[in-house]
């Protein structure tokens, strides 16, 4: 697509968000709308099933031409919030299929995501709120279908977490990989194009008992909102090689269960792989069956020397009065307590605040990180060192706090109690460094505020 059409596509979905947005219509009804740039309509008919409709939807732009927007996405929520996702096709067209007699709106439209050009694209859902308008009986949130209704995707609570559940009749997905992108979003009214997009891979595997191919993932712990985007074709094995290792680690650390770890271990029996696929594909399954925290650390090297960096960004959200850690894997809990840790006195003043422990690469020492209490916009955030065998602080550790360009803010070492606490972070992006012994840590943590 040339700049030229791109920039006419642009601006052909914005006036059609324009037109789109706040609007509600009938099904029985339908829905128009036109402007200088794109023309909208809903042109209902009676549906397969006795009472229903099918609801064609039709994007006509008024300059450029009618494919440039082939691979859009759109949306539409009743009144119960059930999400309807569909993408157009070359002529501009969408097909909603046995739609209920009731009100609809139309959430956005959205350009596929390319994030990676040798595979195929992601198709963008829409952004969803952690807790639906209407509430599920079981831990049920969201139930959907990807743009080429090749695949159902399922969004339930598992505990303290998301988990997210692929499943498909349809052959050519059998042992393939799955490419899709998670995006938590810290504030509903957040640009979702500005948030941080987690890419995971996924296996499908043949379920027997449901006679199905079923992969599940757990996503960690839940957010406000978030946006998904879905592959709607199987990604290349053969294009996803050795610089996709910490890829390849996270998206295996996610297996949600022992039948999507099984799948991930019968493709890397696969003679078909790349070479330099399976030993990476074959060390996370053996760093997740010895020990599931391991593989989420990787070696780096920083400036000529060794690293052990945590391969995925912490996020914290900043909330009024409390902080919480959002989009653990599952392996990790976040116990909530109730005693604010502060570096220079002890105090009984009851104040939330939130814990994740982490186990440190060599399994010598581990970490607990403790962000809490808030004053307005800015937190604490603490970081206390254990010995792992023994289960005792360890003091005079250094750790230091740099920002998002590498540059040194405070630093200091580990009192008689294993702790150092930095007071007062505002929102933004910061890398912790530990040293113990000869061993160097790198942790990425970024604190994002509501309002």
């Amino acid at each position: 697509m040339t700049s030229q059409m791109k920039n006419q596509s642009t601006a052909i979905i914005a006036e059609a968000n324009r037109l789109l947005a706040k609007q509600t219509w009938k099904v029985t009804e339908g829905f128009y709308a036109e402007g200088t740039a794109v023309s909208l309509f809903i042109d209902p008919l009676p549906g397969e099933r006795d009472g229903r409709f099918h609801a064609p939807f039709t994007l006509f732009p008024l300059i450029g031409k009618v494919g440039d927007l082939q691979g859009a996405t759109l949306s539409l929520a009743d009144s119960a919030g059930a999400i309807y996702f569909g993408q157009l096709d070359k002529r501009g067209h969408i097909l909603f299929r046995d739609l209920q007699p009731d009100s609809f709106r139309c959430l956005a439209v959205t350009q596929p995501d390319a994030a990676n050009a040798s595979q195929p694209a992601l198709a963008v859902l829409p952004p969803l709120a952690a807790t639906p308008p209407a509430a599920a009986d079981d831990d049920e949130l969201y139930r959907f279908v990807n743009a080429n209704r090749s695949l159902q995707i399922s969004l339930r609570r598992a505990g303290a977490n998301y988990l997210l559940s692929f499943q498909t009749q349809d052959e050519k997905w059998q042992n393939k990989l799955l490419g899709f992108g998670w995006t938590p979003l810290f504030s509903t009214e957040q640009n979702p194009q500005l948030a941080q997009t987690q890419l995971l891979l996924a296996v499908l595997s043949q379920d027997a008992a449901e006679g199905v191919f079923r992969a599940d993932v757990d996503l960690g712990q839940a957010c406000p909102a978030f946006v998904l985007r879905v592959s709607d074709q199987p990604w290349a094995w053969q294009q996803v090689g050795a610089k996709d290792e910490a890829l390849l680690r996270q998206s295996i650390a996610s297996a949600a269960n022992e039948q999507s770890r099984r799948a991930w271990q019968a493709a890397a029996a696969n003679q078909r792989l790349p070479a330099e696929m399976q030993p990476t594909i074959e060390h996370a399954l053996a760093d997740l069956n010895s020990s599931p925290l391991r593989l989420w650390w990787q070696q780096a090297e920083a400036v000529g020397e060794q690293v052990s960096r945590f391969i995925q960004t912490l996020q914290v959200q900043i909330r009024a009065e409390m902080a919480t850690f959002s989009g653990l894997p599952s392996a990790f809990h976040a116990p909530r307590l109730a005693t604010a840790v502060t570096r220079s006195q002890d105090t009984n003043e009851s104040s939330p605040v939130n814990l994740v422990p982490l186990t440190a690469p060599s399994e010598a020492f581990s970490l607990r990180l403790i962000v809490g209490p808030v004053s307005g916009q800015q937190t604490t955030f603490s970081i206390q060192v254990l010995d792992t065998l023994l289960q005792q602080p360890l003091p005079r550790v250094r750790i230091n706090l740099f920002n998002e360009q590498k540059q040194l803010l405070e630093g200091d070492l580990t009192r008689e109690d294993g702790l150092v606490t930095f007071h007062a972070l505002e929102p933004g992006t910061y890398f912790v460094h530990i040293w113990y012994r000869d061993e160097k840590l790198e942790l990425p943590i970024t604190f994002t505020a509501d309002g």
